[in-house]
């Protein structure tokens, strides 16, 4: 019998390519499963054409230029997640976000998008094709279970409202379904017929309240951060859902600090500003440090046991107590805080009879307020209701008190040391720490590595255009930071006036 080719080594054609980008690209595939893994269902086939896909996704890692991209965030969120171990998120979840929701490079598509327009996948037979299809349109959400039945599972999906008739496939999980509960996981195939395919995280009925207004607010962050695709309807709850993966993963690890709320606008730009301001000239639009808009909002909880309740907010990271008046603060530091302005405040905390109140500034905090409070502490308090109003609700200024406040402004900036320390945080933060943080806009490089490159260059010095319009739009007196400086530090030429 001939020694089998392996897919890496050299084509026995002899056209130089390694086995699987020449022949070997003719070959049927062939994928099987350990007998221990096949549940005898539609699953299987499922199972058995993710090794295609994951091979293909390893191929785009090896070979091509974009995937770069692909390993660098996967090492990235391997350290930080930790899928498949104890201490982690389980590898379903963190494998088919990477492939099945992750998009990357020029075309804003995912690896099983890609797998689909490949050679290996053109020659699949049905239902192979449909499956590869539901790979794509897939996402993980939460769900309350509806029914429990001895063949199936019906669940209600939180964010849509839709029902999912969900097939069992005699996995241990499936023992623990209860009418009433919370299941947040990935489903393939349609609402009359899926698998579930992902190890759900389950939570208790009593969190339903406070979960749906989460997910609301994570698809209103994606309209925000107006992903490069096209949105519409269902979809741009897909999309959110999609690319919220790594924080939910976050939090149901417990960790808080390293979240990056979608709808986040890097500092000195505000790309949700231009709309508003256009649907409503001449009234500013407020933004706080993660770009998201600023709302007065408080958030409501009904406490179980008052005097446990005090103890363990204490014991909480990142919050502390202010004897003198009587409140919490919660307080954290993220990569996408400057270190040159230290930690924010997320919330104020509260106690007043039996209720713990929470004021912020942003419904997206409260959403995160709520998700915090609840996990941590879910056995001492309940979540109620939110009331927010959002500043731009609020009348505008008179002119008079327009003039007080100006006069006010005015006279802080004329301090020398008050300008002194702005001006230096300003230089602190552009010249030591903005060129070192990696941005979206620039396809998540640094300033000083997307410098490099022609192309980079040119967004770059967009972004500094931007910048410097939005320094010359502030008031007279107020300092400004000359961005010639940091073009010069980047190896860009100083604007032209």
């Amino acid at each position: 019998m001939a020694k089998k080719i392996g897919r890496n080594e050299p084509c026995p054609c002899g056209s130089g390519k390694k086995y699987k980008k020449c022949c070997g690209q003719n070959e049927p595939l062939d994928f099987s499963l350990p007998e221990n893994m096949l549940t005898g269902t539609p699953l299987d086939d499922y199972m058995r054409l993710y090794q295609g896909v994951s091979i293909y996704a390893q191929g785009i890692g090896q070979f091509e230029e974009e995937g770069k991209i692909l390993k660098r965030v996967e090492s990235e969120l391997e350290k930080k997640l930790r899928p498949g171990k104890e201490d982690g998120i389980p590898l379903s979840l963190f494998m088919s976000w990477l492939h099945f929701d992750f998009r990357f490079g020029r075309t804003r598509e995912t690896v099983v998008e890609r797998f689909m327009r490949s050679a290996p996948a053109s020659r699949l037979i049905e239902p192979g094709p449909t499956h590869l299809r539901h790979f794509a349109e897939s996402y993980c959400t939460f769900y309350e279970v509806l029914d429990v039945h001895e063949d199936r599972l019906e669940f209600l999906e939180l964010g849509t409202g839709e029902t999912w008739q969900v097939f069992r496939a005699n996995e241990p999980y499936e023992k623990e379904a209860a009418p009433g509960d919370l299941w947040y996981l990935r489903l393939l195939g349609s609402p009359s017929g899926a698998y579930i395919y992902t190890s759900p995280y389950i939570y208790p009925p009593e969190s339903k309240s406070w979960l749906t207004l989460m997910v609301r607010e994570l698809e209103k962050s994606a309209l925000d951060e107006r992903l490069e695709i096209a949105l519409s309807g269902r979809d741009l709850f897909k999309e959110a859902c999609k690319a919220n993966v790594p924080n939910w993963a976050l939090f149901f690890l417990g960790r808080y600090d390293d979240i990056v709320p979608l709808g986040s606008a890097a500092v000195g730009s505000s790309p949700r500003g231009s709309e508003a301001n256009a649907e409503s000239p001449g009234k500013p639009t407020l933004f706080n440090t993660d770009g998201q808009l600023m709302s007065l909002t408080k958030v409501f909880f009904k406490v179980k046991d008052r005097n446990g309740l005090k103890e363990r907010l204490a014991a909480l990271k990142g919050f502390t107590y202010d004897a003198r008046d009587k409140d919490w603060t919660w307080q954290r530091r993220t990569k996408r805080q400057a270190r040159t302005f230290g930690k924010m405040v997320i919330a104020k905390l509260r106690l007043r009879a039996d209720r713990l109140i929470g004021e912020v500034n942003s419904l997206e905090r409260a959403t995160e307020l709520i998700g915090r409070l609840t996990f941590e502490l879910g056995d001492l308090l309940a979540y109620e209701k939110v009331e927010s109003k959002s500043i731009d609700s609020f009348p505008d200024p008179t002119e008079e008190e327009m003039r007080k406040f100006d006069k006010e402004q005015q006279e802080l900036y004329s301090y020398p040391e008050i300008r002194e320390a702005i001006e230096k945080q300003h230089e602190d933060y552009y010249l030591k720490e903005w060129i070192r943080t990696k941005t979206p806009a620039l396809d998540n490089q640094t300033p000083l590595a997307a410098v490099r490159t022609e192309e980079g260059k040119r967004l770059v010095a967009m972004l500094l255009d931007e910048f410097g319009e939005g320094e010359e739009r502030r008031p007279a007196y107020e300092p400004k930071f000359d961005f010639d400086r940091l073009r010069i530090k980047l190896g860009l030429p100083p604007k032209k006036n």
